[in-house]
């Protein structure tokens, strides 16, 4: 029996040893590997919108479609400010987080009427419009496919946005707003390949389709960028992002429908480690 002990005991050294060596070999590798622990982007974005609101009433039924560059005059190019902040906790697992802004203002002369929410606003009228949307991003994606050239993440997360916008006529305080507070549940893929150990093409494709109860909506959310690797910490990208979303509701600060599409060029710095 002390021999067998013995023997047992051995035998589960052996292989707690094997074990031990294998999870060292396994974090060689993984220290070899170009993907960074912590990444933070900050850059421009020009953008270039198409975006279309309806406000209903409980009082005049269903508003107008009013499509905001044409009817309201805002401006179809932007340039606004983007941060992105990933933490790989786990070789094959990671978390990212993204908040980016949107505001605009135009005044214009209506070529016809339109009906805003509890508000008429006639022909040839002077109208003042605000459009706010603060967009934030969350995610946690699995490298289902991992190795020193290739990573291809599954992810799932949470979109958050936050849109008001308004129309008064000018210099008479007649006007009406409303606000939109949209937590968007979305599904995706996150690839990147490292062209060499200091050029990397990185894509992600965010997507969502839901109805339930008074709300219902859609979303798409296509990025391609290159990035470049200037130094042991530093880097830069240049890339093009895409995005479409429509959402309908029947809430309590928003009732109607609201749609945006807008396409951006975009150039950042890169921090990691």
């Amino acid at each position: 029996m002390t021999i067998k002990r013995l023997a047992g005991a051995l035998s589960t050294l052996c292989m707690a040893c094997w074990a031990i060596s294998e999870a060292l070999a396994a974090e060689a590798d993984t220290d070899a590997l170009p993907w960074k622990t912590w990444e933070f982007t900050l850059g421009g974005y020009l953008t270039t919108h198409d975006a279309s609101l309806r406000v209903d009433s409980d009082t005049l039924g269903r508003g107008t479609e009013i499509d905001m560059e044409d009817d309201l005059g805002f401006d179809k190019t932007l340039e606004t400010v983007r941060f992105d902040a990933t933490w790989r906790f786990l070789p094959r697992h990671r978390a990212s987080f993204s908040v980016y802004q949107f505001s605009r203002d135009a005044s214009r002369t209506l070529n016809r009427t339109i009906q805003y929410g509890d508000r008429v606003f006639v022909i040839d009228t002077t109208v003042a419009s605000e459009f706010d949307m603060t967009v934030y991003k969350a995610s946690y994606a699995y490298s289902v496919i991992q190795n020193a050239e290739f990573d291809l993440g599954l992810s799932a997360g949470l979109h958050l946005m936050d849109m008001k916008s308004s129309i008064a006529v000018t210099g008479l305080g007649v006007s009406d707003s409303a606000e939109l507070l949209a937590p968007l549940p979305v599904f995706g893929l996150r690839g990147t390949w490292a062209i060499t150990p200091k050029l990397f093409l990185k894509g992600n494709l965010d997507v969502f389709a839901i109805s339930i109860d008074d709300t219902s909506g859609r979303f798409t959310d296509a990025l391609l960028a290159l990035e470049y690797n200037a130094s042991e910490h530093i880097g830069v990208g240049i890339g093009y992002n895409r995005v479409y979303m429509n959402i309908e509701a029947d809430g309590e600060k928003f009732d109607g429908e609201a749609g945006a599409g807008f396409g951006a060029v975009m150039v950042y710095g890169k921090l990691f480690y």
